[in-house]
């Protein structure tokens, strides 16, 4: 068993959304960084959908594939299918696929500060469009995708030590943890290395958010690797 599997899962739901939506949703976190870099795959795929409606029409893809919906006490809804063989990757053990649905609505607030956010819908605004194994798959511009993924390590990363203490006794959770922590970290290290980063519209975008201060301090700290 291997990350492939993920990737088939997501080229057979891009196929699955050209006759259940009218626009390609959008896909972000590390498949997005892979198709840029053809670096690292991913294990878990994060689909952008312009509204919760359209949950009820890919549905049916997670249905008959036997993935299980959840729903957390915030409202975030995934889609989870149970491995009947489990996927070792950096010593971790990978039970399970995850679909990770966002919503273009949401604000994509920072963990430690409400007050900053860097919305989904900027996605629906700086996107592109790259055809992969015969799919056209649609990914912020490299520059926001970015700026997600900087935010997503500092999620992380303040989550971890938010709720270690709470969580010590769970070394499962922590190792997970480490392990998203980690792979955040090398797709970033991987956008900034491999692909072609216009400084102008990263700062265009930074401009429409209050996050400058903190992606400057994670942008430094994480080239210091």
């Amino acid at each position: 068993m291997n990350r492939e599997l993920s990737l088939d899962y997501l080229i057979k739901f891009l196929e699955f959304c050209k006759n259940k939506l009218n626009y390609n949703p959008i896909i972000l976190g590390g498949w997005a960084v892979y198709v840029l870099t053809k670096k690292e795959m991913s294990v878990d795929v994060d689909v952008l959908l312009k509204s919760k409606e359209d949950i009820g029409k890919i549905k049916e893809f997670f249905d008959r594939d036997n993935f299980k919906i959840e729903i957390d006490r915030k409202g975030n809804i995934t889609f989870e299918k149970i491995l009947e063989s489990h996927m070792m990757i950096d010593d971790v053990k990978i039970n399970s696929i995850i679909f990770d649905i966002m919503l273009e609505k949401e604000e994509n607030f920072l963990h430690e500060n409400k007050n900053i956010s860097i919305p989904w819908s900027l996605s629906f605004k700086y996107n592109k469009n790259i055809k992969y194994k015969e799919v056209d798959l649609k990914i912020p511009l490299p520059e926001l995708l970015l700026i997600y993924k900087i935010k997503a390590y500092r999620d992380r990363t303040f989550d971890k030590f938010k709720f270690m203490e709470h969580m010590k006794h769970k070394k499962i959770w922590q190792t997970r943890k480490d392990f998203k922590i980690n792979k955040d970290k090398r797709d970033i290290l991987n956008l900034l290395e491999l692909v072609k980063l216009d400084s102008e519209i990263i700062n265009k975008i930074l401009n429409k958010t209050s996050f400058r201060v903190k992606f400057n301090e994670t942008f430094n700290e994480i080239n210091k690797f």
